[in-house]
């Protein structure tokens, strides 16, 4: 243990520091504020639908939180590592209102944190320590209303509030639990395709550069707390319950801002509504390898699930056959590995029959993200050609 001269022990650790920013000196316009967050956003990471615009609005609505009665968590969920979750969070902690980034975080630090600071929490790796420590979880799921939003612990022998109330933002491999994924906005991250061209975050400027986009979102909220407090957004019909309640907040302030941000707002709303991840990293990747193989051997335009069931668990060198606690994998694992690639079985026809089955044209976005690209038969690079096999040893399986 370190003594300074005075003698005096030094405490371990840092203390936290926040800089509020200092509110932009002019009216800000609302519509141009949001453009430009979204434009940050884009500029740097490959996005869903929807995700710039959630992005956008949710970070207007941490500096806005002491007028809304519900904090959405925004949730970055992917099927792989590399997908934009990293990025994300930076540009996150450099824009949004009191930003605090940990990889990790106990029960004790996180409500004492809260309680003193109201902080922006980004919780990066969620996957590796969140999804199985019940009490964590249990306290950011109590922030989700401001009724809710504290926990009881003594201090000494007398019973004292700390408040769990604050904007969270959460990234991780996989799915949400369920009741953390009731109180989000799923943002379903996706790996940039092969020439999809992003800009290369400058690290040590970011907080420079984007100060100007925090201090106009200081003045606005400033200027419209009361409008804010005093709105009662109309919510589209397709949210159940708890996803009309969290996606109130950012709606109320679409309207605010105007400029069609009102519109926009509710078709990300309605386009993200239920999006989640995949929680196995390697297998949906080994998988999408062998559909493609399939569906460039077999020459389909859309395949039956009984079909690609039939042939995947019939690959020698592959699991499938005993996918599930010694057991083939069935029509429902599949739909479960696929869901978090956004693709989902239809009916389709097959002659005189109509069955469950896929579209190749489904997956030609996933095979684009998520494998290397492989000759198609007119010597282009990316198609569904190839031998079969070929993708699954490309993406590094056997």
């Amino acid at each position: 243990m370190h003594v300074p001269a005075s003698g005096a022990v030094r405490d371990p650790g840092r203390g936290l520091v926040f800089a509020d920013p200092d509110p932009w000196p002019e009216a800000v316009d609302g519509a141009a504020l949001l453009d430009d967050l979204a434009q940050t956003y884009r500029r740097f990471v490959s996005l869903p639908d929807g995700g710039a615009e959630a992005l956008a609005l949710w970070i207007v609505f941490t500096y806005a939180l002491d007028v809304f009665d519900v904090a959405p968590i925004l949730a970055l969920c992917s099927p792989l590592e590399r997908c934009g979750k990293t990025t994300t969070e930076e540009l996150t902690a450099a824009l949004a209102n009191r930003p605090l980034t940990a990889a990790n975080i106990t029960v004790a630090a996180l409500y004492r944190t809260v309680e003193q600071f109201a902080p922006t929490l980004i919780v990066d790796e969620a996957d590796t320590f969140l999804l199985t420590n019940l009490g964590l979880r249990g306290i950011i799921n109590s922030g989700h209303t401001r009724a809710t939003a504290f926990v009881v612990r003594t201090v000494g022998h007398e019973p004292r509030l700390f408040s769990t109330w604050g904007a969270r933002m959460i990234a991780l491999i996989g799915h949400l639990p369920t009741t953390l994924e009731d109180r989000a906005i799923v943002l379903p991250m996706r790996r940039r395709a092969l020439g999809e061209m992003v800009e290369r975050i400058r690290r040590d400027t970011l907080l420079r550069r984007l100060d100007l986009l925090r201090r106009r979102a200081a003045r606005w909220v400033a200027d419209h707390l009361a409008a804010l407090q005093a709105a009662d957004p109309a919510v589209p019909d397709a949210l159940h319950d708890r996803q009309a309640d969290n996606w109130r907040p950012l709606l109320a302030i679409a309207d605010a801002a105007g400029g069609g941000w009102g519109d926009r707002a509710r078709v990300a709303a309605r386009t993200l509504a239920g999006a989640g991840g995949e929680a196995d990293p390697a297998v949906p990747v080994q998988l999408l390898a062998d559909l493609r193989d399939l569906f460039a051997t077999s020459a389909a335009d859309k395949l039956a699930t009984a079909a690609i069931i039939h042939h995947l668990i019939r690959l020698e060198e592959r699991s499938w056959a005993e996918y599930a606690a010694g057991r083939p994998l069935t029509p429902r694992h599949l739909a479960e590995l696929l869901e978090g690639f956004r693709i989902k079985a239809k009916q389709i026809r097959q002659g005189a029959a109509t069955r469950k089955g896929y579209l190749r044209s489904d997956f030609t976005d996933a095979f684009r993200r998520y494998l290397p690209p492989v000759p198609s038969e007119s010597g282009t690079a990316g198609g569904c050609g190839g031998d079969r096999g070929s993708a699954a040893r490309q993406a590094g399986f056997r």
